[in-house]
């Protein structure tokens, strides 16, 4: 899981990259800066929502907005 603060993309660890690189599947917050979401891989596959489907498999990353 990545929690995406006030700060964006800017403000992403070097761990949050690396799992947005690796990921299969992003599921993330609506909302979420384009900014961010271009940090995701090229290929993995996006979903906008809260939870993991039923049967998704790989790599998941959920990929959230902080209160």
């Amino acid at each position: 899981e990545v929690t995406v603060g006030p700060g964006g993309a800017e403000a992403l660890t070097l761990a949050d990259l690396r799992l947005l690189a690796q990921a299969d599947l992003v599921i993330y917050a609506p909302g979420m800066p384009t900014a961010v979401l271009a940090l995701i891989r090229r290929d993995a596959a996006r979903q906008v929502g809260e939870g993991v489907p039923e049967g998704a498999t790989g790599r998941i990353v959920l990929l959230r907005l902080s209160a």
